[in-house]
Formats: C-alpha cells, sequence, structure tokens
C-alpha cells in the first residue's frame, strides 16, 4: 500500500503499520529525524493536539483495527462528554433540587476528572510532587478537550 500521501497526520505510524504487517520491521538506529520543537504557546498545543486527533481518526479507519489505538480515540471524547452531562446534572439540581441528579452529575464529574489522573499513573507520574502532578494533570486535560473537538471539527478550521 506504501506511503499514504492523502494523511495530514500518523502517516508514518500508518506506513509503519503496513510495513510490520509484511515481516518483520528491522530498526535502523543510525536514521536521521528533524523534530520540530514543542508548542511554545497553549493555543498552539490545543491547535496541535486537535490536529494530531484529526489524523489519527483517519489513519485508524484507513486499515484494520489496532486495540491498542482504541484508548486515544475514545478517552478524550469519554472526557468531554463526562465533564459536559456532570456540568449539566449539577446545574439542573440546583434549579430543581433533585438529589439523585446531583449525585449522578458528581459520579460524572469525579470520573471525567480521574481520567487524566489514571492516565498520568499508568505513564508512571505520580502526586509526589503534588504541583507538578495538577500541572500535569492540567495539560492532560486540555489535551483531552482538544483530541475531543478535533474528532469533530475539520482540519482546515483546526488550523486556523
Amino acid at each position: 500500500g506504501g506511503f499514504d500521501e492523502s494523511l495530514v497526520t500518523c502517516e508514518d505510524s500508518d506506513l509503519g503499520y503496513k510495513l510490520s504487517a509484511r515481516g518483520t520491521l528491522l530498526p535502523d538506529y543510525s536514521t536521521q529525524y528533524v523534530h520540530h520543537g514543542e508548542s511554545k504557546t497553549l493555543r498552539q498545543f490545543v491547535r496541535r493536539e486537535a490536529w494530531r486527533s484529526r489524523g489519527n481518526l483517519r489513519s485508524f479507519f484507513a486499515r484494520k483495527l489496532v486495540l491498542s489505538e482504541l484508548p486515544s480515540l475514545l478517552i478524550p471524547p469519554l472526557f468531554v462528554l463526562t465533564l459536559v452531562a456532570g456540568l449539566i446534572l449539577l446545574v439542573a439540581t440546583l434549579a430543581t433540587g433533585g438529589d439523585f441528579l446531583g449525585l449522578a452529575g458528581s459520579v460524572l464529574l469525579l470520573l471525567a476528572l480521574l481520567l487524566p489522573v489514571l492516565q498520568l499513573l499508568r505513564k508512571g507520574i505520580t502526586p509526589l510532587r503534588p504541583w507538578l502532578f495538577v500541572r500535569a494533570w492540567l495539560l492532560v486535560s486540555v489535551s483531552y478537550w482538544a483530541r475531543a473537538v478535533g474528532l469533530v471539527i475539520p482540519l482546515d478550521r483546526v488550523n486556523r
């Protein structure tokens, strides 16, 4: 299948999956590469994460199912949906005084807040240094939000 020039992002991993399906990949540690740096502002970070998300979705559907990629596609929209639903239920509780709505909203908000924590713990980032952990949690949360947005907004709008 070769290199898919129509992919805007994830073209390298797409090619890697195609090559690995044909046999064992042999790493070449003398390979040269260029890293274009990290985002310097929060706005750049959000735009870059949304852009990556859009490429991940297209790449995911362009080949056979790779289960290890499902979390990166499912967790960001799950994060946003649970956060928004939890907030809506808590606001509805204030308007109606319903205890069940408040409990359901609190559970959803707690789940949304825990998703980034689980990601950080999985990566070996622990709350031993609380300020750094909170900053990492915020970064993961913003990343989830941007990636969820990137799934539904066309790339040309993300890159403006």
